[in-house]
């Protein structure tokens, strides 16, 4: 006969199985322990502070000062995540009125993310990669 405790354990590991997330669509990469929480806005970019100019078109990332390390990140890449959306970009130049983690994506860089109707999307998260 089943001990009490054994029965309870029992019941906790078939409860557990039956609450597990079941797995639908794109799995997408969970942010790792280094991740940032930020606020995404976008910009039209042009010469960056990284000596490249930018099209709208590109998948590319203003950051602020502290972020880009006095310019040690530039071209560095870094994942964003917003609501089960990803896209990866290219920090490449400063967004000064950027708080440390926000990030000022270019157009096609929202898109993945969010509408541009909603021209901030808030609790964004980013790491570098």
């Amino acid at each position: 006969m089943l001990s009490l405790a054994a029965a309870f354990v029992a019941a906790l590991t078939a409860a557990a199985a039956l609450a597990a997330p079941v797995e639908t669509g794109t799995k997408r990469a969970a942010p790792g322990p280094g991740a940032k929480i930020g606020e995404a806005t976008y910009y039209e970019p042009g010469l960056g502070a990284c000596g490249k100019t930018n099209s709208a078109a590109d998948m590319i990332v203003a950051i602020s000062p502290s972020a880009l390390e006095n310019k040690q990140k530039c071209g560095h890449r870094l994942r964003a995540q917003y609501n089960g959306k990803t896209v990866e970009v290219e920090a490449v130049d400063l967004c000064m009125g950027c708080k440390p983690f926000d990030l000022d994506l270019t157009p096609a860089a929202f898109k993945k993310l969010g509408e541009m109707s909603a021209g901030r999307l808030t609790g964004v998260t980013w790491e570098w990669i």
